[in-house]
Parts: structure tokens; sequence; C-alpha cells
């Protein structure tokens, strides 16, 4: 689906997690911003945008308000993603079919931090790195970017944005400050999403909510009937297991063989492990743990099969048709 709301770089207001906001700038004023930041924590919530939040302080000079004025001639800069000193990767933005971040985006990373920073103004000889989606990246990528996190270059900063960064190597991990963020309460997201020109959801869907938990981009998206409609019908077969209705599912599954079908596609997973997880706790609470270490088992061997389908172009119809009867086997 096109994307109706900005991009994270051309967001100047970042709604929530004051307190990562705040101990990051003040690092930063303290001479205490470490080179490598992980900033993790779920999809949508707006990681990213406190990312470029802090790029604009590091590359203006300024705090506050100051560093978000959209009359700046570097706050500009950084939302047309034409400052000589940031450089962004991004496996989402790819047209392509796979979201892996290369390891050659990943080299010409390294090669730009090399480079000697531009004199522009309150930029402060900072060059900037930022890595959204960085769990994208396959084993060589990541592996590329050890020689910036072992030997940092004077003011170079490297920030990787990410939802699961237990598959980042640990190599990649233990050279960075972790900085989790939490889902945005409801005023917040309320706030978030009003502001990108959205509404929240409303009448009854527990699912739906669930699913959204906070997420800005999850609250814009599922504005759109055809999201709309995907997480309705997963839903509904979600709740038909261990023997959903066939004929349903066939039906179902067959919609998703058109390449723009993809973000439905992924929503798909993410409430099959919503739903996977939800069984996990309870079989936890009911002290059955062979049935919760079955269920663990079974979210990332689905985990592999979506990954699979992803990076291989393999067709989403059989592959949920597979997910769905391996789904059926776990939950019976």
């Amino acid at each position: 689906m096109d994307r109706p709301w900005r991009h994270p770089r051309e967001t100047l207001e970042v709604f929530g997690h004051a307190g990562a906001r705040q101990a990051l700038e003040r690092d930063w004023q303290g001479g205490k911003l470490h080179h490598g930041l992980l900033i993790t924590g779920a999809r949508g919530i707006g990681k990213a945008t406190l990312a470029y939040a802090l790029a604009r302080r590091l590359l203006t000079g300024k705090t506050g308000p100051e560093a978000d004025d959209p009359e700046n001639r570097t706050v500009r800069q950084i939302a047309a993603g034409s400052h000589p000193d940031l450089l962004a990767l991004d496996g989402d933005e790819s047209a392509g079919v796979t979201r892996t971040i290369s390891v050659e985006s990943v080299r010409d990373l390294v090669s730009f931090f090399g480079l000697t920073a531009s004199n522009s103004p309150g930029a402060g000889g900072y060059r900037i790195g930022i890595i959204d989606r960085a769990d994208d990246m396959n084993t060589a990528s990541a592996n590329a970017l050890l020689k910036i996190l072992e030997e940092p270059p004077r003011h170079a900063v490297l920030i990787l944005v990410c939802e699961t960064p237990g598959r980042l190597p640990a190599t990649i991990r233990s050279r960075c400050r972790r900085v989790p963020i939490d889902p945005l309460e409801p005023a917040d997201l309320r706030l978030a999403v009003e502001h990108a020109g959205g509404v929240i959801p409303t009448g009854e869907d527990e699912i739906r909510d669930r699913w959204i938990s906070g997420s800005v981009l999850r609250a814009l998206m599922v504005s759109d009937p055809a999201i709309a409609k995907t997480v309705h019908e997963t839903s509904r077969i979600l709740q038909g297991l261990p023997t959903p209705d066939q004929s349903q599912l066939s039906g179902f599954a067959s919609s998703f063989g058109p390449r723009e079908a993809r973000a439905a596609f992924d929503i798909v997973f993410e409430l099959i492990d919503l739903h996977l997880a939800d069984h996990a706790r309870q079989s936890a609470g009911q002290g059955d743990s062979r049935r919760g270490a079955a269920l663990a088992e079974c979210m990332q061997s689905l985990s592999r099969l979506k990954r699979e389908a992803d990076v291989l172009n393999l067709d989403r119809t059989r592959t949920l048709l597979a997910a769905f009867r391996e789904l059926a086997l776990c939950m019976n």
C-alpha cells in the first residue's frame, strides 16, 4: 500500500519516549554519547523518528524546538535526505523483492564514515549513519559494520534501529549502547496519529487493538480498507483453529499473490505471532511447560518460513497455506 504518512526523517515531532530523548540529549551535551546506538522496540512506535531527532540535534548543534525548526537549512536537508553528513539505509525502502540490506550498501556506509565531515553550521564535525530495520541485515552486512564499531572515527555515530535485536550478531549488540523504547501510551498514540492525519479506529475489535498496541504505524495502516480486511479475516481464521474453514482459508490465501500485497502478507504473520504468544503465555500460566515449548518452537519455525519466502520470493499463497497447516497441527 502507498504510505499516506511522512517518512521519519520528515517528522519533526516526537510523541512520547521522553526518558530516552532526554537521556540521549544529556549524553550528547555531556560529551558521553556512545558511538554505536541500538534503538529497539515494537514496529511503528517511533524508533526511527527518535533516531532522526537525535541526528538533527547533532547536526544543528541545537536542542529543544530549535533543533526541529522547519526553517533551519540543516533540518530541511535532513528531511530531504540530502545532508552531506548523514547517510541512512532502510531495508524497507527498496522496490526490490527482499528487504535485506546489502553488504555493498553497508560498505558504502563504512566508506562514508572515512570521509571528512562538512563544515556546515552547527554540525560539530559529526558524521551520522542510520540503519533502519537493521535486523534485515544478513551476516555479511552485519560483519561489515564491525570496523566502524571496533574503531570508530572521531564524532562518528552509528544508529541501528530494529525490532528484534536478537537477530543481530552478538558482536554487534555488545558494541552498541541499547536504547529500548516502549509502545506509546494511549494519549500519545492518539496525538501522534492525529498529527499524521489519521484517526484512531473505533469499535470493539480485540485482535485489531492488540495488534496496534501503541504503534502509530499500525494505527495508520489499519485505516486502509485492504489492511483492515486482512486483520479481520486473519482473526477469523485464527479463531477457527485448529480446524479452520478450508474454503475460507483457501480464498484468503489466494489473494496474496501480487507484489503489492506484501504489507498485508507481513501483517498475517504478525497476527500469527501474537496468537501463538498469547497461547504460550496461557500455557506457562497453567504450568504446561511442554506445550509452551512446542508453541515457541512453532513460532520460530513459522518465522523461518516467512523469512525464506521473503528472501527467495516464494509464492505467498503456498507459504500461507503451509503456515496455517503447521499452525493447525501445533494448536491441535
